[in-house]
């Protein structure tokens, strides 16, 4: 069972994140993350986990969305896919994402 504090899915308030900035958010240095490269007037969205539980694997950022593959460490290994959607515009254009 994947536990809050060991992955999480943020949309930031801030156009540029550092690395001091994303371990306040997460409460500690035991993080590593991907800024999704998916932008709005809010900032960006990105993607946060406990480096102790996953190790990134691969990740694809397009226009609307990223995918994010990585492998559970925890007990048996597993792959895990995280698909990020993101559409702020009108109504039609997120039924089209």
């Amino acid at each position: 069972m994947i536990k809050k504090e060991q992955v999480c899915l943020q949309e930031a308030k801030c156009k540029e994140l550092g690395q001091e900035e994303i371990f306040k958010m997460w409460g500690t240095n035991e993080v590593d993350w991907v800024e999704n490269g998916i932008k709005n007037n809010a900032g960006e969205v990105i993607t946060m986990w406990r480096r102790s539980c996953f190790l990134l694997s691969n990740f694809i950022n397009e226009k609307n969305y990223s995918i994010i593959e990585r492998e559970w460490r925890i007990g048996e290994p597993i792959q895990i896919t995280i698909v990020d959607v993101y559409n702020s515009g009108s109504l039609e254009e997120k039924r089209s994402v």
